[in-house]
């Protein structure tokens, strides 16, 4: 991931802005540039993206799928999804998904046997590089939606008719972001999307931001954080305030050995791995009440930087978003404050001269 923040820390050190020698981590949840549609919607729309593809494949010289009873299956499971999304209970649902699944199975088996049939012509055909090319990624999209459809189709049976709970990880929730996964933080609105881990000075500034794939784990995210909040700044601090979720002996551990005196978990978890002795110092209860600030740089970012609701797909782009978001956010930061410093001696004259 590209260290876009790497210029600020000398800047922000030589003008005594921040000295980076404490470090407060946390996590929160974005939303994917996506629809949460349920099981139904993901198989109607991947059989009629497979089928609109399989249509097209005379523009390169080849036979396309033979229509069969495609026309029909596809208006009748679109109206199914519909009957689905509405019906008035889990009973009623329930029937109409053993119709839906049935009629969606018979459509993903013709296409995989078409695509079973055509599979040598398509993968032997003689084309011109750039045609080629095209081929090969429409063909290896079709392979993979009918790949997808077989997934949701099974989980789906599962879930509905055999009790099976299926873990959000190895579910497809997104036709157009396929990283995006199911994040659920506390009692907050679950979302389809990513979980960003971010590390904030003593002064606000946004020390290191980490777009891990998947729904990771605080505790996980621990090290790597500060090792990259280190890596940006060109200081190890002295203090890391961290959430309970982060709270890891190994990760306390390598915390020390980097050179961080003291380390706090605010949590039930964190008193237990610190000890009383530890827990109720004087630095630890100071870092504690500094962790919630933690909660404002949240605050602005979703709400002055759109840090919430992501425009891009794909992890790689949901990065870059978000490391430029995190960008202007720490300029307008610096702004700040520089204001602060330029206005706090005057009203100590002030205070002086009063």
């Amino acid at each position: 991931m590209p260290q876009n923040t790497r210029p600020l820390p000398p800047l922000v050190i030589a003008e005594e802005l921040d000295d980076f020698l404490e470090v407060c981590g946390d996590s929160t949840s974005c939303q994917a540039n996506t629809c949460w549609p349920p099981d139904s919607s993901l198989i109607y729309r991947l059989l009629a993206r497979v089928f609109r593809d399989s249509q097209n494949l005379g523009k390169f010289g080849l036979p396309d799928f033979r229509v069969h009873w495609m026309n029909q299956w596809l208006p009748k499971l679109k109206s199914l999804d519909f009957d689905i999304n509405v019906a008035k209970n889990g009973r009623a649902r329930k029937k109409l998904y053993r119709r839906y699944l049935k009629m969606a199975s018979n459509a993903a088996w013709h296409l995989g046997e078409e695509a079973v049939r055509l599979h040598d012509t398509v993968v032997g055909t003689d084309l011109p590089p750039v045609f080629k090319q095209r081929l090969e990624q429409q063909w290896r999209r079709m392979l993979q939606d009918l790949h997808d459809v077989c997934d949701v189709h099974q989980q789906c049976e599962a879930r509905l008719f055999g009790g099976k709970r299926v873990k959000g990880s190895e579910r497809i929730l997104s036709l157009s972001d396929r990283t995006a996964v199911y994040i659920l933080k506390g009692d907050r609105c679950p979302v389809v999307g990513y979980k960003p881990q971010l590390a904030r000075s003593r002064n606000g500034l946004v020390t290191a931001l980490l777009v891990p794939e998947g729904n990771a784990a605080d505790s996980a995210m621990l090290v790597p954080l500060v090792f990259e909040a280190i890596d940006i700044t060109g200081v190890v601090p002295e203090l890391g305030s961290f959430d309970d979720g982060y709270t890891s002996k190994k990760g306390l551990e390598k915390l020390q050995e980097l050179g961080l005196q003291d380390v706090s978990f605010s949590g039930s978890k964190g008193k237990a791995l610190l000890g009383d002795e530890q827990w109720n110092s004087d630095v630890l209860k100071e870092a504690r009440r500094y962790r919630s600030a933690v909660e404002s740089l949240m605050f602005c970012l979703k709400h002055g930087h759109e840090f919430g609701k992501l425009r891009r797909r794909g992890i790689e782009a949901v990065r870059e978003e978000l490391i430029g978001k995190a960008i202007v956010y720490n300029f307008c930061r610096i702004i700040m404050l520089r204001k602060r410093a330029i206005t706090k001696p005057e009203a100590e004259q002030a205070r002086e001269a009063a």
